[in-house]
This record gives structure tokens, sequence and C-alpha cells, in this order.
């Protein structure tokens, strides 16, 4: 089954397709709108679950003053409503005065004049537009206006430059049609009315060398840097080219980009394309292009299994320029548990295209999220990757993880956020159903969070030895990673900012595609990595124990030069890993995963 989610930034985008019995919700049921769809927010996503019969409705998705509003084509009125996180915005700096105190003057009201704007829709048939949303969203991102009536609407605004985002729907015998008109800098200097046609937005449409595959997604995506560094984003989503429409009102812009992009399927579900082409200054429109063979490179992706035969894994691939927060929509397909799937992408601009892989069992739908790094591909090449691979443990995520920012001395301020789950390629994955993060100085604890590898810390700014312990538990459906537990111990006294020198530990066996060992006898790698930025000493122990008891008993495994020998016996069971470092600074660590792999 196919269903379309989109990754939420700055502002989120249109979402539109079934969503299986299987998901659950992070905000109890969601909301059923008066048109029977139902909308939830799911790992902080809008996903919409239409009503009977109106899989290939659009939905229209706008954020502003940290609300989501998620409405369907044709009842844009009535948007079902969610809050945002609250934005982190960098504390004011405060001048000292450094003459005598001036006698307080209490100062003249400001004074903000305003302006009426008219806005006149009209429809793909040449008539009043009878189904929109227009909006205006103030030059530094503060202040948002919505028109929802129909006909003519006229709102009041204070003067100034805004970007103006106008959304058209209309139909005939051929089917829905949906228009984006972007006027990236539009300035109220005075009443004024303005003409918003979908006439005047123009089709774009993509092929791919296979002409067996079916369109699944065509998006029209925009993202706009305004003069403070702050991205906003907005666009078209639809299931086929046809109904896909677009304009660019008034002059180019620095700092706007857009995109038009698309995936498809073959019916066998075993191949996927997704390709993107930008433009700088202005909204694509009339777009047209035949993606060459020579473009593409060839991604054949493995899903591995070795847990509960009813965990159901989903995949879907997003894509940005470089240096862009936000990112389009994309079209979540199942994955083959465990099984391989072929995947062509392309790298024009250059593109970068990142994967998310989503596990799902009954109700519980994303009970692990893992995500590869955004990547550039280069036409012509071969890639291949795995996700859910074992051994799955904690990670020390690098600067291009932008979720989890591993573990920091701020000041007087511990902070740890780390992935727990990462599978045995890198990608980081969370998961677990309870957990502790533990953070002892000098011997005695000194806090704790109920919860596996995050946590914020007060601390003295003398030097202390540390030890930090965060540990993770998971049940069904996870036959495999059941407890994770890792262990550091290291110096630290105040720092500004500092990346604290902790060591990574990651096992890398050989295994099938369901995470079983493929002989007796298992020559191991052992990979230690200190963390990105960090400053260690020189690696001077290393020990490797195994166990078959799920940890009641260990036995030390030979290694040298970073390998390690594992012999399993008779039978088939769980091989548990314990691994330790320590370096010539006195840093160390020790990692612990009960049930890494199969045997």
């Amino acid at each position: 089954m196919r269903r379309v989610l989109s990754v939420l930034g700055t502002i989120a985008l249109l979402i539109t397709g079934p969503l299986p019995a299987r998901a659950a919700t992070e905000q109890g049921s969601g909301t059923v709108l008066a048109t029977g769809d139902r909308v939830t927010m799911v790992d902080g996503v809008p996903v919409v679950q239409p009503g009977p019969g109106r899989d290939k409705v659009p939905f229209v998705t706008r954020v502003a003053g940290g609300r989501v509003r998620v409405a369907a084509a044709d009842a844009l009125a009535s948007p079902a409503t969610f809050t945002l996180p609250a934005a982190k915005t960098p504390a004011a700096k405060t001048l000292a005065a450094k003459t005598p105190a001036a006698k307080t003057v209490a100062p003249e009201p400001a004074v903000t004049t305003t302006y009426q704007v008219t806005f006149v829709h009209i429809g793909f048939d040449g008539l009043a537009a009878t189904d929109y949303q227009t909006s205006l969203l103030s030059e530094d991102f503060a202040t948002y206006y919505d028109v929802f009536p129909r006909g003519s609407a006229t709102i009041e605004v204070p003067a100034g430059v805004y970007l103006l985002d106008g959304f058209i729907v209309g139909g005939d015998s051929t089917g829905m049609k949906a228009a984006e008109l972007v006027q990236p800098r539009f300035t109220v200097a005075g009443d004024t009315t303005v003409v918003l046609d979908a006439r005047s937005a123009k089709p774009s449409s993509l092929t791919v060398p296979d002409a067996t595959a079916q369109v699944a997604m065509a998006s029209a995506h925009y993202t706009y840097t305004n003069a403070a560094g702050l991205q906003t984003e907005g666009g078209v989503f639809t299931g086929g080219w046809n109904s896909l429409y677009t304009a660019h009102l008034g002059a180019d812009v620095p700092g706007f980009a857009s995109s038009i992009a698309g995936q498809w399927i073959t019916p066998s579900g075993g191949e996927a394309y997704a390709v993107r082409y930008n433009q700088d200054g202005r909204m694509i429109s009339g777009y047209h292009r035949d993606t060459q063979p020579a473009e593409l490179a060839t991604v054949t992706t493995t899903f591995a299994g070795g847990n509960d035969p009813g965990l159901a894994v989903d995949w879907y691939a997003v894509s940005r320029l470089p240096g862009e927060e936000t990112h389009a929509a994309a079209v979540a397909y199942a994955a083959p548990v465990p099984g391989t799937i072929v995947r062509h992408f392309n790298g024009e601009g250059p593109t970068q295209w990142r994967t998310r892989v989503y596990e799902s069992w009954g109700e519980c739908f994303g009970c692990a999220v893992t995500t590869g790094a955004w990547t550039a591909y280069r036409g012509g090449a071969s890639v291949a990757e795995t996700f859910n691979g074992a051994v799955v443990s904690p990670s020390l995520p690098g600067p291009e993880v932008t979720w989890h920012s591993g573990v920091r001395r701020t000041g007087d301020t511990i902070a740890v956020d780390l992935p727990m789950y990462a599978d045995g390629a890198g990608h980081p994955g969370d998961s677990g159903d309870t957990g502790s993060t533990v953070l002892y100085r000098d011997g005695v604890e000194t806090g704790r969070e109920e919860w596996g590898g995050a946590g914020a810390f007060a601390v003295p700014a003398v030097d202390a030895r540390y030890r930090l312990v965060a540990q993770s538990h998971r049940g069904t459906p996870y036959a495999l990673s059941t407890d994770v537990t890792a262990a550091w111990e290291f110096r630290s006294a105040y720092a500004p900012s500092r990346v604290l020198p902790l060591w990574e530990i990651r096992f890398a066996p050989r295994l099938d595609d369901r995470n079983t060992a493929l002989s007796r006898d298992l020559v191991m790698p052992v990979r230690l990595t200190p963390a990105p930025g960090a400053r260690v000493g020189a690696i001077r122990d290393v020990t490797v124990d195994v166990s078959v008891d799920d940890g009641a008993t260990w036995t030390c495994a030979p290694y040298a030069a970073g390998l390690a020998l594992v012999r399993h016996p008779a039978g088939h069971g769980f091989v548990s890993l314990r691994g330790s470092v320590r370096d010539s600074d006195g840093n160390s660590a020790t990692l612990t995963v009960i049930r890494a792999y199969r045997y």
C-alpha cells in the first residue's frame, strides 16, 4: 500500500494518500475534517487519511504563528490545526551603558500604516475561482495572513514587503488541477488589487527511461531565504503531471529557489525513480524534461530482517539543495523485509537525497525510524546500501546529523543527544520502550533522565572525572538489540563549547539479510572511532566479550588489529556482544548489546 508523507520543515508541504490501518498517532486519534478526511501528526509530520473515495483529492498545508494548518482542496476554509514547538531564536545582545543614566522619557506610540489589499481569484475556466487559499507572509516571516473567501477578498495589512503564495484548485472532464502562483517580493505601499489567474500558471512534466514505471508523485517546490537567514518553503503536490501548474509573479529574487520533482515506481514495486531539477530566482514553471539514463545513479538497497515477521517497513526519499534547511515531499512505499529494491536518483544542481525508513507493527507506527545521510549521487554510479542491518547500537553523530547533537559541554552544562539504535551501516535510528541516561561526577550521581540517550546536566566549572551511562530497552516486535548500554569515562572542566572525548564502538559482523551469521567461525571487524571533533588519546586497551545466553555469562574473544574472532556453538540462537576501549588520556568506553545478531 502506498501513502504519502512530508517531512516538516519551516513550512509544511502538501500531503495526500491513504494511511494503513496499522498507523497510530502522536496526538490522539487526530482531527476529522468536515469532508470526512482524518488528519493526524505522526513523528512531527501531518499525515492525511482521506475519506472513502477521496484518495485523489489534493491537500494543502500552511504553517504560521507556530500552527500547522491542513485542509482539503475542496474545503480550504475548514483546516485541521496543530501546534508546533516554539522556534529557537538567538538571545539579544546586551550592551552596558557607558554614560550616566538619562532622564526617562516615555516613547511616542508607534504608528502603523495599513492598506487594503484586494485579491481576485480566477479559475482555470476563466470564472471566479471557488476554491483557493492565498497567503501573505511578512518579510521577517513573523506575520502571516490567510485569504479563504470565494470571489474577491479584501484584507488590511501593514505597509511592507511580503511573500505572496496563491493556491487555486479547479477541475474539468480531465480531472482536478492545482495552480501555485508565487511572488517572493510583493510590496504593499498603498491600497491595491491583485488578480491571481490560474490560467497564467503553466504545466510541467518529467519522464524517466523506464516506460513501465508509474508516476507516484509530481511536485513543484520552493524555498526562500530572507535577509536574516531564515528560510521558508511551500509548493504543490499532486499524483500526476496533468494536475500540476505553477507561475512566478514579479521579478526574479535572490535567495529564492524552486524545483520540479517526480517519483515513479514499477508495477512490481521492485524498482523506483526519483528525479529533481532546480531553478534559482523564480518559481519554476512550464518545465519539461526527459531524464536520460546517463543522469541516473543506480542504488541497490537491501532492507534486513530478523525481527518479528509482522514488522512492516516503509521507505521514502526526500531531496534538497546543499544549504537548504527544508526539503520537498515524498511518496512512501512498503519495503520487502528482508529484501532488495533498485532505486534510481539524479544529482542535478547538485541535488542531495536522503532516505528514511519507518518500521511499524500493529498499532505502533514508526516504532523505529532510521535515517540515511544526505547524498549527492553521480550520474552513472552504482551504489549498494543496507538499512536495518545488525549490529544496531548507539552512535556518536557527526555534524551532518542535525537531529542529534551528540555529547557536548557548553559552559556548565553537559548535554546528551544520541541515537541509541543506529543500524550496522551507521544510519542513525530512534526506537526503544524504556531507558535512562545517568551522569556521575567523581563517582557520585549528578543527574538522571528516564530516557536513553537524552539529557542536559548542570555541572561545576572545576575539572572532574565523569561517567556517562545511556541504556535503552525494546521488546516485541524486536528480537535484536533488545538491550543496549553505552558507558563512557572522561575528564572535563569548563569550556565555552566542546565535543567531549568519547569513543564510539561499532561491531560489524558479516551477516545475511536476516541478520544471521554465515559461518560457525566469524571474523568480526570492531570499529573504534572518536566523536567527530573530539580530542582523544591513542588507543591502549581493547577487549571484546561474547555471550550466547543473553549476557548471563561472557567469554573473551581473541582480538587483534581491529578484528575479533567469534565462535558460535552448535544449533541456533542469539549472540550478545560487549566491547571496551581505553586510550592514553584515560578516556574509556564500553558498549553492551544483548542479542546483537542471530547464529
